[in-house]
């Protein structure tokens, strides 16, 4: 019978098509990057390479880019230019 302690050890074990070096934006100061993938939580310091499943890498990529996305929708709301509904 497997073992499912839910570690991050496990998760790189069982990771499909290996492994990528990521290193997510901005400072070590910064708040991590947090996120759960398949139940398994990830907490990843920023401006560090990281080797990290591509699952997960993928899901960095996307989350930084919602992100990125949902900051340019709310500056023109911020702006103080109005936005017509």
């Amino acid at each position: 019978m497997e073992n499912k302690k839910g570690t991050v050890e496990n998760a790189m074990k069982k990771a499909p098509a290996g492994t990528e070096t990521i290193t997510i934006p901005g400072s070590s100061t910064d708040s991590p990057w947090e996120g759960c993938l398949n139940s398994v939580n990830y907490r990843i310091r920023r401006g560090v390479p990281v080797e990290v499943p591509s699952a997960v890498a993928e899901l960095i990529r996307r989350s930084e880019e919602e992100k990125r996305r949902s900051s340019a929708l709310l500056a023109r709301f911020a702006s103080g230019e109005g936005v017509r509904l």
